[in-house]
């Protein structure tokens, strides 16, 4: 939790899934680094019943950093566009 720019953020997202567990959560966490890790969390029933969740984690900072640049270019030329 130290590495996490925003460690609320993290602990909303387990508190919702605890209180609300037919609804998965799926976030992007940011990193202090700068890294963007992409998180699933789902959960698991055995006979109808939570057994557990499983959670998945991806880093999608590359993607996530194209997107605000194209972001940003967008709205640079929108900018200039309008002078």
């Amino acid at each position: 939790m130290s590495q996490l720019k925003n460690p609320d953020q993290l602990i909303h997202d387990i508190e919702l899934s605890m209180s609300n567990p037919n609804v998965p959560v799926d976030d992007v966490l940011e990193l202090k680094d700068g890294r963007m890790i992409e998180w699933h969390l789902e959960v698991q029933r055995v006979a109808g019943k939570v057994a557990g969740r499983v959670s998945g984690f991806r880093d999608v900072s590359d993607r996530k950093h194209a997107e605000l640049a194209a972001l940003s270019h967008s709205r640079l030329q929108a900018v200039i566009a309008a002078l």
